[in-house]
């Protein structure tokens, strides 16, 4: 099987009922690991339960793009009331068709990249999701993104009663995104029961929260390239957004800093952890 074989759901049963699961691949287009990994997850001899697999966004897969007309992974809020434009968008067509899919399920997996060369995976999820989260083997968990970012296919999940995960797998252009994203669909499925697996066990897993998304107002210039999870203190400069410094609000993280040509772009997301941040000062940051 092939990616493009999943452009409409494939699903399959397990010989004794249980979970429903629903794995996304690249509901980003330019993301190619989930799409990738599919017909590999979909392989996997079922113990029990329901598994199905769908390309979020194949025409996007197709043409290498994020997006044709819009974020595909914005276009499931309502609450946003998205402009005509965004209305008539293939993507926000296809969110709906993707609804009808979350809304028969009971668990969603939606696999993901970045775009940043230094970023390492690791899983988004709400805490309704961290019995989960917190055994699948990967060692930063993240919440707050229905809060600060909502519209996404987790975000949806949640809000419908279900749980909702993404898998952030690392750089969108490093070949083991691919073999993240297979460990981690392969070590969910595990843990539900539905496939023999023993996934790898990481203790104590850091916990993180989002507190601020800053979107650009004119064209925002990083700083530095902060990798993901990059460290900063209060009030250190994060970058210039036209004739303006933008400064941490207090000691954090930062995810997903990006430089931004326009208004309205999403530049950087900040965020808190449980850690004790005092002794993240006394050791170098990478």
């Amino acid at each position: 099987m092939k990616p493009e074989d999943f452009m409409t759901p494939k699903t399959k049963k397990g010989p004794i009922s249980g979970p429903r699961v629903l794995i996304l691949g690249s509901v980003h287009g330019n993301e190619p690991c989930g799409a990738n990994v599919l017909p590999d997850i979909f392989a996997l001899p079922l113990l029990r339960g329901t598994l199905t697999c769908v390309l979020g966004n194949p025409a996007a897969f197709r043409a290498n793009k994020r997006f044709l007309d819009t974020d595909l992974n914005r276009m499931f809020d309502e609450r946003n009331c998205p402009t005509s434009q965004e209305q008539n968008s293939r993507e926000y067509q296809r969110a709906q068709e993707l609804k009808n899919y979350i809304d028969h399920t009971d668990i969603v997996l939606d696999l993901h990249a970045s775009t940043s060369k230094t970023s390492e995976p690791f899983l988004i999820c709400e805490s309704n999701g961290y019995a989960l989260a917190t055994k699948m083997g990967i060692a930063k968990i993240v919440s707050g993104f229905d809060v600060i970012q909502p519209g996404g296919t987790d975000w949806y999940a949640n809000k419908t009663g279900k749980v909702g995960l993404c898998l952030e797998s690392g750089f969108l252009g490093d070949p083991f995104s691919t073999v993240r994203a297979f460990e981690g669909a392969r070590a969910l499925l595990s843990l539900l029961g539905m496939i023999e697996y023993e996934p790898i066990a990481i203790p104590d897993p850091m916990i993180y929260s989002l507190v601020w998304q800053y979107t650009s107002q004119r064209s925002f210039i990083p700083q530095n390239p902060f990798a993901d999870f990059a460290f900063v203190e209060d009030k250190d400069v994060i970058g210039r957004d036209g004739d303006v410094t933008i400064t941490a609000p207090a000691d954090g993280f930062l995810l997903f800093t990006r430089p931004c040509e326009a208004p309205n772009q999403e530049a950087f997301v900040f965020a808190r952890s449980l850690a004790n941040i005092a002794s993240l000062r006394e050791s170098p940051q990478g």
